[in-house]
């Protein structure tokens, strides 16, 4: 019985050791919500208003998160969600029912 609970000890030690995330550095301090990656490189990520003023935030990045540009959503209201039908169609929605569209992956 000993032998098992050691084993299974170590299998937990070791699944924690190697589940771990990296933080990546958006270039932004907007709470963000809803990453959505095409593929492994290609991705997008809404956002509220920094501090309840100015534009939603919309990131993108080409490479896989390492990187992050900012674009222009045209609306103040949060953005809470994002989601993409196909390679370059997509859509966001968010707070007092905005709906974004993107035919070009934003």
């Amino acid at each position: 019985m000993k032998k098992f609970y050691l084993f299974f000890s170590a299998l937990l030690i070791s699944s924690a050791t190697f589940s771990q995330w990296t933080l990546l550095n958006s270039g932004v301090d907007n709470t963000l919500r809803s990453p959505y990656f095409i593929n492994g490189y290609t991705g997008i990520v809404v956002g509220e208003p920094l501090l309840g003023l100015g534009d939603a935030i919309i990131l993108k990045t080409t490479d896989g998160g390492l990187t992050w540009v900012t674009k222009i959503s045209g609306t103040t209201n949060a953005l809470r969600a994002v989601h993409f039908i196909d390679s370059v169609t997509g859509f966001a929605c968010g707070f007092a029912g905005t709906l974004l569209k993107t035919t070009d992956v934003g």
